[in-house]
């Protein structure tokens, strides 16, 4: 059995020996759905009437030469159970993405959760945007030497310091300079964020870090481990969010609640890395403490030139500018070994 759509012109459709017109619950059946008053929902209703549709021709044309269906879970048990919780685990991923939203909308209202969503969004684009460029490409390679303790920490600590020396600055710039950002990127009436922003940017950095191991366990087939973590995390952070907005209930409570919570549960975090994954803590805390000593001097620039008497667009380049050139020079002149590495990545022989 299978399906050839002809040019543009021809509608037919071949399943097989047979040819269907298939015009009708292509076009004709969303037509027909919106006049019956379903406007714009006649899209999704018409699709779905169509998948129906080429199910059902699909099997009456091909179940003659279907192959037989047997079920043996035994040898596909180790592999249900990892797709069981790495499912549950993206699952957890979509609640703890919008829990503390729906708890501040609940106890703030629209208004200052407009304001929470932007500030998340920024202080969590690292997250988002940097480490899956890193992650997807590792987790090959994590599963090749899953079983070589000495190869999977060497590796482990090459990306956790390429990655977090990117991440850091990053994430520091959002902090320091929150306001300037936000008022170029989306306008003055967005500044009531700043605070937010500057507090979520550490829980950026603590979730980048958490983020990178998590593709240790995931090789190793302990997607249990990684369902669990984020679990935990989820709902004792939500729990503590409502706890603390009985009393405290600001945008400011929100964001500060979380830091707390998710750096205080970080150095569990560690010990599973540990005793589970196999992996030496002290050289990652080494090199992660190396990465922010490096920074320092860009945020002392930075957050210097949030005091210039300037408008917030010159600001921003100022202060990036110089702050950049000095994160370079430190660089070079406290980190070499990691530079000599990069500069061997970007060679071409």
């Amino acid at each position: 059995m299978y399906f050839r759509p002809y040019l543009p012109g021809d509608w037919s459709l071949k399943i097989g020996p047979h040819f269907v017109d298939w015009r009708w619950h292509r076009l004709y059946c969303f037509r027909l759905i919106a006049y019956r008053g379903f406007g714009a929902m006649a899209i999704a209703w018409g699709f779905f009437f169509r998948s129906i549709v080429t199910s059902i021709f699909s099997w009456w044309f091909g179940r003659k030469d279907s192959p037989s269906f047997t079920v043996q879970l035994l040898p596909i048990r180790s592999m249900l159970r990892f797709g069981i919780f790495e499912a549950g685990n993206n699952l957890v991923f979509v609640m703890s993405s919008i829990i503390d939203k729906a708890i501040i909308g609940r106890y703030l209202g629209a208004y200052y959760l407009g304001l929470y969503a932007i500030a998340w969004e920024l202080a969590m684009a690292p997250v988002s945007r940097i480490n899956p460029l890193v992650t997807r490409v590792a987790y090959p390679v994590f599963s090749s030497v899953q079983d070589q303790s000495q190869k999977l920490n060497a590796f482990l600590q090459k990306i956790i310091q390429a990655v977090m020396s990117i991440n850091i600055p990053i994430l520091l710039a959002l902090g320091i300079f929150s306001a300037p950002i936000l008022t170029i990127l989306f306008g003055s009436q967005w500044v009531a964020a700043a605070t937010c922003l500057s507090i979520l940017s550490l829980l950026g950095l603590g979730r980048a870090i958490n983020n990178l191991g998590a593709g240790v366990f995931l090789a190793q087939g302990r997607s249990d481990l990684n369902f669990a973590w984020n679990l935990s995390v989820t709902v004792i952070i939500a729990l503590l969010l409502i706890s603390f907005f009985q009393f405290f209930p600001s945008l400011e409570t929100a964001a500060i609640v979380q830091v707390i919570a998710f750096w205080s549960l970080l150095g569990f975090w560690f010990r599973l890395l540990w005793k589970k994954g196999g992996i030496s803590i002290h050289p990652l805390l080494k090199i992660l403490t190396r990465r922010i000593l490096v920074a320092l001097p860009f945020a002392a620039v930075l957050y210097l030139s949030t005091f210039l008497n300037m408008p917030a667009l010159q600001k921003i380049i100022v202060g990036f500018s110089s702050s950049f050139l000095i994160y370079i020079v430190s660089l070079i002149w406290l980190d070499r070994p990691l530079m000599m590495e990069l500069r061997s990545l970007l060679t071409f022989k």
